[in-house]
């Protein structure tokens, strides 16, 4: 029997400003459990309310994925965290579903 997860990619049209107030919020609100960063990409993967958002980015890209156990958990953490700095007209989301072997 598998459990289902569903993993959201979105793409971010976001100022640097509401970037950094994502990334506070984030960092005050979830658990950091990652993060690394390079010339070329930064990534940081934190754990907010049993699920993971994963973060992308350097100074052009911001993607945003973020693996939940429902939609409602998904539901949950856009507005818990993005949708209090980034409007909704201005993400582009991909669902992507999953299944886990137990």
């Amino acid at each position: 029997m598998n459990n289902s997860l569903i993993t959201l990619a979105i793409d971010l049209e976001i100022d640097e400003k509401s970037f950094s107030d994502l990334i506070g919020i984030l960092n005050n609100m979830c658990r950091k459990i990652y993060s690394y960063e390079d010339s070329s990409m930064n990534f940081k993967m934190y754990l907010c309310q049993n699920e993971f958002l994963e973060l992308y980015y350097n100074d052009k890209n911001y993607l945003v994925n973020i693996m939940c156990r429902s939609e409602d958990a998904c539901v949950r953490v856009l507005n818990e965290y993005l949708f209090k700095v980034v409007s909704k007209n201005k993400v582009l989301i991909h669902m992507i579903p999953r299944g886990i072997p137990r």
